[in-house]
């Protein structure tokens, strides 16, 4: 199921204020431009709400990119859903707590 049903053409021209509720929406922003202004990768755990109205914990991914004019834009990553990673994790920790 995709994360972000409009098409390609659609997406290029919106911002993530058009397809998340304002709260997230900030979060990837400030994300973003902390990648911009320090120039460092910056990798983030967030919630966000997807096309179906539903929470999921993501992985985010922004990673500086300067084209051949120089100009700075950001390539972003996101990976869908890291529940299954923090629930093994959860056991992990719990079943190291009883030893």
């Amino acid at each position: 199921m995709p994360f972000v049903r409009p098409s390609r053409k659609e997406i290029l021209v919106k911002t993530d204020y058009d397809f998340s509720p304002p709260d997230e929406a900030r979060v990837f922003w400030e994300k973003d431009e902390e990648a911009l202004r320090t120039g460092r990768e910056n990798i983030n755990q967030e919630k966000a709400t997807d096309a179906d109205g539903l929470t999921r914990i993501i992985l985010t991914k922004g990673t500086l990119h300067r084209n051949s004019s120089l100009e700075d834009s950001i390539l972003g990553v996101i990976i869908p859903s890291i529940l299954a990673i923090l629930k093994v994790t959860a056991r992990i920790s719990s079943a190291g707590k009883m030893v």
